[in-house]
């Protein structure tokens, strides 16, 4: 009776980063695409919250415009405030009082 080979033990998941970094080296993206797709992965964006980033990370990891881009790509909102980027991860109205 023949035995089949046995299987090495579970792979190790990879982490989000590592998996962002193999799918951007294969979709030939930027560098700097996997940190804004981080952005996007995290839960508040998929339960309608909020998600901050400064103005100087921003600017030097994709850029003001690439951002501006994703945002108004996925139809959400952006404010700017004290030197942070706000993402409203909302497509509904958004009113702003004072």
């Amino acid at each position: 009776m023949q035995t089949l080979p046995q299987k090495a033990g579970p792979a190790h998941p990879q982490t989000l980063r590592q998996t962002l970094q193999q799918n951007c080296r294969l979709s030939n993206h930027s560098p700097n695409e996997p940190w804004l797709a981080q952005i996007f992965a995290a839960k508040a964006v998929r339960t309608g919250g909020v998600v901050r980033r400064a103005v100087r990370d921003v600017e030097r990891e994709v850029g003001r415009a690439r951002l501006m881009q994703e945002v108004a790509a996925r139809g959400f909102h952006l404010i700017e405030c004290g030197g942070q980027f706000v993402i409203v991860c909302r497509t509904s109205d958004l009113v702003v009082h004072l």
